[in-house]
């Protein structure tokens, strides 16, 4: 939320309800075995992607975002990525 200068307290509401009974606090994706069989490396680190979720989510529905979506994507994939080639959710957002 800091990105488009949010202070997440005053805009998230923890609810309770949804909490599952064996919930964990802390969960991390190992890719040691993509990267042994693959020889796979990330292009996006988890900061960078939630910039680029975050500008996408925000120019759906008309705000004016920091932008630093196409920046990421180009220098991670060479300006292959178009938006409007993506999959619409069942909301239209």
């Amino acid at each position: 939320m800091a990105y488009i200068g949010l202070d997440w307290e005053k805009h998230v509401r923890i609810d309770r309800f949804y909490f599952r009974p064996t919930e964990v606090n802390y969960l991390q994706a190992d890719a040691i075995r993509a990267r042994e069989l693959f020889n796979w490396q990330p292009k996006v680190r988890f900061n960078k992607l939630v910039r680029i979720m975050v500008d996408a989510d925000m120019d759906k529905i008309e705000l004016a975002s920091p932008g630093e979506d196409q920046q990421i994507l180009n220098s991670s994939f060479g300006g292959w990525h178009r938006w409007e080639d993506q999959v619409i959710s069942i909301n239209g957002y």
